[in-house]
């Protein structure tokens, strides 16, 4: 009881903090109630049946986690009105028996990769638990895990996970002195007052977003720390101003794609971005000369990889600092009526695309460019 206070305290104090629920809620970008505006009612819906239901269940749930507060063999600690956080390791040492949903679904290559990277950083996240009890009252059938050898009756008092199973399965295949600590908490309430323990399991599957190859650019820039190379730190930027993010990693390596996942999690940056003064360069005279209003020129993926083209035919020609400042030239010089005509593009009805009206423009002043400054690129 003692190891998972102070292993916990720290991290609950500042959960304590936070509006509970199926896992961390990003608040930035997210707008509030306007003044007049009417505040939205996110109360479920039920029918008289489903609240008479979900009643019962909800008495049960009141009344187990009380019973697991009280529970010697299941070590927790208190958290928010009517929860808790307990120490999964030492409920199975103390003979409380694991189980899973038997409707759920297979995880796959994720359970091996998940055990490792807990078994290497520890496990960062609380899995999320019921009792056997609580899923009898709501109708959910439960087994062992496949890992688990035991084959003797599942306990009155056991713990279901309903979220975090290939966590538990993984646990289960290892030796018990190699098995790591793990911690959960139970369900908590909807916004009908009710406990839900199906559609608890339901929405932290369903409702979640994983992260994007472009989300991975935070993870780099927190491994790297201070050595963080700032072109990371730019298409963050750009990409929170609006920019795609295949158009944020043109701009910032003038390459002609995306910064594929496996280059941003294990990639060289200084060879990422070997181009990056010239991108700077480019990018702030494409800026003064289109801007980055509602017309989104720059912030689509076509235009700046047709920028990243015509700059990579002159850095072929004779090298960077030549290209770039060849380039910068063509940029300042750019009509502004043909600016404005790439900026207010339209699609055509049957027709072309804006995309490549945009690059048919960017090619031509191109190509007077060169044949003005007598730039044989053939």
């Amino acid at each position: 009881m003692e190891a998972i206070k102070t292993s916990t305290n720290a991290t609950l104090e500042g959960a304590k903090e936070q509006p509970q629920g199926s896992g961390v809620v990003a608040t930035h970008n997210v707008k509030g109630i306007k003044k007049g505006e009417t505040k939205k009612d996110y109360t479920p819906s039920y029918s008289d049946d489903d609240k008479k239901r979900l009643g019962e269940i909800t008495q049960v749930v009141e009344k187990e986690i009380k019973r697991v507060q009280d529970d010697p063999k299941i070590p927790s600690v208190p958290f928010g009105d009517l929860n808790l956080v307990a120490d999964l390791k030492a409920a199975y040492k103390n003979g409380i028996d694991l189980v899973s949903p038997i409707i759920n679904r297979s995880h796959g290559k994720d359970e091996k990769s998940t055990g490792i990277s807990i078994m290497s950083h520890g496990a960062q996240q609380l899995l999320l638990v019921i009792t056997k009890k609580m899923a009898d009252a709501a109708g959910m059938k439960v087994c062992r895990f496949s890992n688990d050898t035991k084959s003797n009756p599942i306990g009155d008092d056991a713990l279901v996970c309903i979220n975090g199973n290939g966590r538990l399965n993984y646990f289960f295949g290892l030796e018990d002195e190699d098995k790591p600590q793990l911690f959960a908490t139970f369900i908590v309430k909807d916004a009908a007052g009710f406990f839900n323990p199906a559609k608890a399991m339901e929405v932290i599957n369903l409702d979640r977003a994983m992260w994007k190859t472009q989300d991975l650019v935070q993870k780099r820039q927190l491994e790297d720390g201070e050595k963080s190379h700032p072109a990371w730190d730019y298409i963050a930027q750009l990409i929170k101003k609006g920019y795609m993010y295949q158009s944020a990693c043109q701009i910032a390596t003038l390459g002609t794609d995306r910064i594929k996942s496996k280059m941003v999690t294990e990639g060289d940056a200084n060879n990422i971005f070997s181009h990056y003064e010239s991108a700077l360069n480019i990018h702030k005279a494409l800026i003064a000369k289109f801007g980055e209003g509602d017309d989104k020129t720059l912030k689509t993926k076509e235009f700046t990889k047709e920028v990243s083209v015509l700059w990579g035919k002159l850095l072929s020609k004779q090298g960077e600092k030549w290209a770039t400042d060849k380039f910068v030239k063509f940029i300042n010089e750019f009509k502004d009526t043909k600016a404005k005509e790439i900026k207010e593009a339209k699609n055509q009805k049957d027709g072309l695309k804006k995309d490549e009206i945009r690059k048919n423009i960017l090619n031509e002043q191109f190509n007077q460019f060169i044949g003005k400054e007598n730039i044989d690129l053939d």
